[in-house]
């Protein structure tokens, strides 16, 4: 991350002002340490660099969830001989 900022030519502070977060918040992610998602997209939305972060993620249209919900349920009916 240092690397784009630099390359940029932007400090902490500025990155830390496009982007909304503390400075504090920038050193600690150029020095490894955990940061949530969203502060992680704005970092990469201020350094453009969200093209990147788009070829890390999967393709949802494959998603197990979206392919449970095309399936309808369906009740199963006993007959009085089953019953």
């Amino acid at each position: 991350m240092k690397a784009f900022r630099i390359s940029k030519n932007m400090t902490q502070q500025i990155l830390a002002m496009h982007s909304g977060l503390n400075r504090s918040t920038i050193r600690d992610l150029e020095n490894g340490k955990s940061l949530n998602m969203l502060s992680m997209i704005q970092v990469f939305r201020s350094l453009d660099l969200l093209s990147k972060l788009e070829v890390l993620l999967p393709e949802t249209t494959n998603s197990p969830v979206v392919a449970s919900q095309k399936i309808k349920r369906q009740r199963v009916k006993l007959s009085k001989k089953d019953k």
